[in-house]
């Protein structure tokens, strides 16, 4: 006889996100029972010397939450402006002690040609690919306590990507194109049920 379980019975889940995700954390709490959302506070102040440079000051709050806890951070990268409050919140939590962490990436910014330039390669000499030093920055955060830090990414633009990462993190390619199709699917079907009036 299977056993039953309730959401008592699923592991707490602790979802960390950066500015500009406040409205998907917050939609994934509400399809997730077992989620709670983590605080972090991002202070921005015209006469703060720290804002003046274009840094925040950032504080986890109820840090002592994250250890032990299977913990996600949703990163933001496709503003080059949060990049580093995003580097420093992932390499901050691993320090609390969380059972697992991992890195919820839903995009990864691939804005020139991933070869490097010169006689092998297919990009111009002297161009950086973004995406290397991107993955780079990535694979500085720390291991938690089970193991590489798992970097989830949504959709990646080059599945060659994969390998530029450094052995601290474990990337894994995910993608949300079957949402979309079965999101397409229904509002085809529902067209197909409720044409529309013919012209008069």
């Amino acid at each position: 006889m299977s056993q039953m379980y309730t959401t008592a019975d699923l592991p707490k889940v602790l979802l960390f996100y950066a500015e500009p995700m406040a409205d998907l954390a917050e939609k994934i709490q509400k399809h997730a029972a077992n989620v709670q959302l983590g605080i972090i506070t991002w202070q921005r102040q015209a006469d703060d010397l720290c804002s003046h440079q274009g840094f925040a000051r950032i504080t986890i709050e109820e840090s002592w939450k994250v250890r032990g806890s299977i913990v996600f951070f949703l990163c933001c990268l496709d503003d080059s402006d949060r990049i580093y409050d995003n580097l420093a919140v992932m390499t901050k939590i691993t320090r609390f002690g969380p059972s697992t962490f991992k890195i919820m990436i839903p995009f990864f910014p691939s804005l020139t040609l991933q070869a490097e330039g010169g006689d092998r390669g297919l990009g111009v000499l002297g161009e950086i690919p973004i995406s290397r030093t991107m993955t780079r920055l990535l694979s500085l955060t720390p291991r938690g306590k089970s193991g590489p830090t798992e970097v989830v990414i949504f959709d990646i633009h080059h599945l060659q990507e994969r390998f530029y990462f450094e052995d601290d993190v474990a990337p894994r390619l995910e993608s949300a194109m079957t949402l979309v199709t079965e999101r397409l699917d229904k509002a085809i079907e529902i067209a197909m049920l409720n044409p529309p009036p013919p012209p008069a």
